[in-house]
């Protein structure tokens, strides 16, 4: 359980269910991940809390949009995201497939990096800047996928310790720490990186509150 502001929200991933998740399990996930979030709120809270800049939570919204990308696979979501405000401060540019892993008893969502991601911004308002997005022009990080079960009403998505990635050849390795649950009103997210060898804080918050992002619009 985290204790934000007063407000306490559980942020727990939960072991893998007794069985493969179901049709209607993906159909539920695909629903929940739609849609526009943004965590606005929780930066201005934390203003009016006094809470140092240095200290606050990233402003930072996000789109899910549903896309069609033969290529890569469906179901397929583009995701775009933005911070403080500006639409031009793009931090994050994915297309996120969606497939059942009976082996991990899971939904696995494979992340998939856009080689030009400048040439396909935007693709959440015109998805057509996607048709040409094959395996050649995208890449996965080893080990990143995002590993969603059900709970309750809820989702909860994690990746693996086995997430290790270096920013460039020859820097040092990094461990992403990602975690999400995901409701019909919000989107709560740890996403930070420590260093192989140390454990020390790479990128990202240096404690696991999660970033609280609110449903801008509504469920489909």
């Amino acid at each position: 359980m985290v204790r934000i502001l007063g407000f306490a929200f559980a942020l727990t991933v939960a072991g893998p269910a007794a069985a493969a998740p179901t049709a209607q399990d993906m159909a539920e996930l695909v629903r929940l991940f739609t849609g526009e979030f943004d965590s606005h709120d929780q930066y201005r809270a934390e203003e009016r809390a006094g809470i140092p800049e240095s200290e606050r939570h990233t402003e930072v919204y996000i789109h899910n949009v549903p896309v069609q990308v033969p290529a890569l696979g469906a179901p397929a979501f583009y995701i775009e995201e933005y911070r403080d405000g500006d639409p031009e401060k793009v931090i994050r540019q994915r297309v996120a497939t969606l497939e059942v892993d009976a082996a991990e008893n899971a939904i696995r969502m494979k992340l998939y990096f856009i080689k030009d991601d400048k040439a396909v911004r935007g693709a959440h308002r015109d998805p057509t800047k996607l048709a040409n997005l094959t395996k050649d022009n995208t890449f996965l990080l080893p080990g990143c996928d995002i590993l969603w079960t059900r709970d309750g009403d809820n989702f909860n998505g994690a990746m693996k310790d086995s997430c290790i990635f270096a920013m460039k050849p020859g820097d040092p390795e990094r461990r992403v720490i990602y975690r999400i649950v995901l409701s019909e009103l919000n989107y709560l997210r740890v996403d930070r990186s420590v260093y192989v060898t140390d454990g020390k804080t790479a990128g990202g918050r240096a404690d696991d509150i999660p970033s609280m992002h609110k449903r801008v619009t509504s469920l489909p």
